[in-house]
């Protein structure tokens, strides 16, 4: 078994857990649970039963996190239909 390289510091932690409490967003507040719950040393099942995530899904975020800190966690899906915009609108 490889030894965990995502360790969070007690000050990433604390920025999680504010980001989480100050968070609307459901799927980003998962996101943020997840990876402090990764970066504390839980196991990878038990952060997928909590969470409802896939490891796949785990790695990546903890990959974003490195990268871009909290906002590499924010979702950045947009709602609505893509494919309709208001010039081909037709009226009835």
């Amino acid at each position: 078994m490889r030894n965990r390289q995502f360790v969070l510091s007690e000050t990433e932690v604390n920025e999680l857990k504010c980001a989480f409490h100050n968070c609307e967003e459901g799927q980003t507040k998962i996101r943020y649970q997840a990876v402090r719950l990764y970066g504390q040393g839980h196991p990878v099942n038990e952060i997928e039963s909590i969470c409802g995530c896939s490891r796949s899904s785990l790695m990546e975020w903890c990959r974003a996190y490195r990268q871009d800190g909290i906002a590499g966690l924010v979702d950045k899906r947009q709602g609505g239909n893509h494919r309709q915009d208001g010039a081909s609108f037709r009226s009835r």
